[in-house]
């Protein structure tokens, strides 16, 4: 699995963004110009988990899912780069509208400075230095585009059918969560879960999140993560178990990670070796946070060198 890149307090296309209370103002209005931040009761946490596992998967340091609305693209979730909306002809994702023949299909740009269906679009300040773009559509209910699952990266990107296939499915649930946040016909909690569940199976990487406002039980885990840190699967989600899960020297160097994530509120990613499993071996885990507008982490745990 990809080592996911220039995340750490970094963010991608940040010129010209003005302050969020901007945001309200341009709102009173009637006016988007350019681009603006996302509100924060915008953002959502369940899409957050799909864009970083997607950013993971990939290696890209930009991942986003995107709504398409009658005059603007407005960022519900991001990985990597800041929450913007944007005017529909000022966007890479409402370009991609056009170009999409239906559910499943991608768009792929590995230059749109060069590509004759974005190059307008590439000269604009928050999209420079883009040099990889990937769409997929987000479907409605009636078969129209929704919105946008995409990837960006200053590199160019060769995807392989394995990461084509399994973001497909990313933007299917991107697109189930969407139904549920807008209150369209939807799938069912239970089913919803269970894609998930097989997408972690499919990445051998598993979520986990961190909520300081549930004072009983504020880590929780799949059971990948459990698998992965060699823990029973009945065990129950905690700091201390995690912790424990390493060598002395190694959760000193966890604790000095994590504690500098949360006190700063920046995107962190670690590797740490294992405490020996039952056979003996010292296994390696990759772990990645992103910080939630609640307080809290949420993010993704794997095997390294998977």
């Amino acid at each position: 699995m990809s080592h996911v890149h220039g995340r750490e307090g970094h963010h991608y296309f940040t010129d010209g963004v003005p302050p969020t209370a901007v945001v309200f103002a341009a709102a009173q209005e009637g006016r988007l110009d350019g681009p603006l931040p996302v509100p924060a009761h915008l953002w959502d946490e369940h899409l957050d988990r799909l864009t970083t596992l997607a950013a993971t998967m990939t290696g890209c340091p930009v991942a986003r899912i995107s709504v398409l609305e009658a005059d603007r693209v407005v960022c519900r979730s991001s990985v990597g780069a800041p929450r913007l909306m944007v005017p529909l002809a000022q966007s890479f994702c409402a370009r991609s509208r056009t170009l999409v023949r239906g559910a499943g299909d991608v768009v792929i740009s590995n230059n749109p400075a060069t590509d004759e269906r974005f190059h307008d679009l590439a000269l604009l300040p928050h999209n420079a230095g883009v040099r990889f773009y990937l769409a997929y559509p987000l479907m409605g209910s009636h078969g129209e585009v929704i919105g946008i699952f995409s990837l960006r990266d200053v590199l160019p990107h060769v995807m392989d059918e394995t990461e084509l296939s399994v973001l497909a499915d990313l933007a299917v649930l991107a697109s189930e969560r969407l139904a549920a946040l807008h209150h369209l016909p939807q799938e069912s909690d239970g089913q919803a879960a269970l894609h998930l569940s097989m997408m972690e199976r499919t990445l051998k990487a598993g979520c986990w999140s961190y909520d300081p406002a549930k004072a009983e039980a504020p880590v929780s885990w799949s059971p990948i993560v459990a698998g992965a840190l060699h823990l029973p699967p009945q065990m129950p989600p905690s700091y201390y178990a995690f912790l424990h899960a390493f060598p002395l020297d190694e959760r000193r160097k966890i604790v000095a990670c994590l504690h500098r994530a949360v006190r700063r509120r920046i995107p962190f990613t670690l590797e740490a070796t294992l405490l020996p499993d039952a056979s003996g071996e010292c296994g390696r885990v990759m772990m990645h946070g992103e910080p939630t507008d609640k307080g809290g982490f949420y993010g993704v745990l794997w095997p390294s060198g998977t």
